[in-house]
């Protein structure tokens, strides 16, 4: 297949690029290089949108709205059940699905209704924004937008397996994570700014604006992928009864081991992150021009992480990747709530990111080298599921427990399931091949 001159030149470029960092090329495929170069681009315009409607930004919008920690549960438990449905009513149309990377790329344009729906609450002012309306908005946007969120996550897996080969697959996504970090650095500076000089809410509905631009851009971009033709052979399909395909991935002793981890993952390095900001802001009285101090640490975090990946990373050596990470978080957790100075704060937080970074990205590799490609949509998306209940519940508990209880004993409890769980995940992935 042949690629515009344009892309020709780009993937050069990136070429270049990764030989300088891991002095080794990623792919020699020229349709495997025209995809790492679309989904390269795609990936980081839609993290970078998330970033500015998601995250620390939305955690410290919420905040100056005036939502305590529990209502910040309650809309983290929102999202967690419309995800939670859409993996349970979605996965055998999942695994069915034969355009999987239109899918992906119709389903990055949802989103953008969380923000739209912000800027249009912020157009009153400061003085006409109301708690109780902010909090119900979100809790009915967030359900639905992590509804469609849920079919994205199944059909990505369907997607990855596509457009990359299993020998590419490792070093294209730890490149992608970073130029997603290193975008995000960019624009977590620029949000120092835009927060500083505009303050609340105008600086925030600028930053709205630009997810959702950045949102539409990452859907034309991600429609550019094209499947490798020796990889499109066609596999026997999953019931599209969400009842059977859900029963026939939890009797694979493959998916079962991946159980009890999946399950800790939503209380530990994914439910803290939630609270990270809004604890700091309430115990540091923080400026909101550190929300862009935190965005940059957090995203330099990634960056290393998938540097690390990108390096290091072999078949099978998911599992003592996810231990390390688990390490590095509960270093982190356990750093954050000890350390007397906002400086402090941020440095374990930047370490805390280095470790959710490691074990986001590592998860989905090792799920993808086990997964039967029958039902690889399906499991993917059913071990989501399993994270997405689980923090959905925390999510409201942790609220509740930081509303009642010093933040060092509530964190410190997520510090030592943290590690347990990183000795589970140790257990769960194959062994590296030699």
């Amino acid at each position: 297949m042949n690629t515009s001159r344009l892309e020709q030149v780009v993937f050069k470029l990136l070429g270049k690029l990764n030989y300088y960092l891991i002095l080794r090329k990623i792919t020699d495929d020229p349709v495997e290089g025209r995809n790492l170069f679309w989904s390269s681009l795609g990936w980081t315009l839609f993290g970078l949108g998330t970033l500015l409607v998601g995250g620390t930004v939305l955690q410290t919008y919420l905040v100056k709205v005036g939502l305590s920690n529990i209502q910040l549960g309650l809309i983290s438990f929102s999202g967690g059940m419309g995800f939670t449905v859409g993996t349970l009513l979605l996965p055998g149309l999942a695994d069915r699905a034969k355009k999987c990377i239109r899918a992906v790329a119709l389903c990055m344009l949802p989103p953008i209704f969380l923000p739209l729906a912000l800027i249009i609450i912020n157009l009153g002012g400061p003085g006409l924004i109301e708690v109780a309306v902010v909090f119900w908005t979100l809790i009915m946007l967030s359900a639905f937008v992590q509804f469609v969120l849920a079919y994205q996550n199944m059909v990505s897996a369907g997607m990855w397996t596509l457009t990359f080969g299993n020998s590419t697959r490792g070093k294209a996504f730890g490149l992608q994570g970073i130029m997603v970090g290193i975008a995000s650095i960019a624009m977590g500076s620029l949000s120092i700014k835009i927060l500083a000089e505009m303050g609340y809410p105008e600086g925030f509905t600028l930053c709205f604006v630009g997810a959702i631009f950045l949102y539409s851009l990452s859907a034309l971009t991600i429609h550019k992928l094209k499947p490798l033709t020796d990889i499109t052979k066609p596999y026997p399909r999953s019931s599209v009864s969400p009842v059977k395909a859900l029963r026939k991935l939890f009797s694979m002793r493959k998916f079962q081991i991946l159980i009890v981890p999946n399950i800790l993952r939503g209380v530990t390095t994914m439910g803290v992150v939630i609270f990270v900001m809004p604890v700091a802001i309430r115990r540091f009285n923080l400026p909101i021009n550190y929300v862009g101090y935190v965005v940059i640490s957090s995203a330099a975090s990634a960056v290393f992480a998938s540097l690390l990946i990108t390096l290091f990373y072999k078949e099978g050596g998911a599992g003592r990747g996810c231990l390390l990470a688990c390490c590095l978080a509960t270093l982190g957790i356990l750093g954050m709530v000890l350390s007397g100075r906002p400086l402090m704060f941020i440095l374990f937080n930047t370490i805390l990111m280095l470790g959710v970074a490691i074990e986001a990205t590592l998860i989905p590799l090792g799920i993808l080298e086990i997964a039967p490609k029958e039902v690889a949509n399906s499991f993917f998306g059913a071990r989501l599921l399993l994270t997405m209940v689980t923090l959905s519940f925390s999510s409201v508990l942790i609220g509740y427990l930081l509303d009642l209880f010093s933040p060092l004993w509530v964190f410190s409890g997520i510090g030592f399931l943290t590690f347990i769980n990183g000795v589970l995940w140790l257990f769960s992935f194959p062994k590296a091949k030699d």
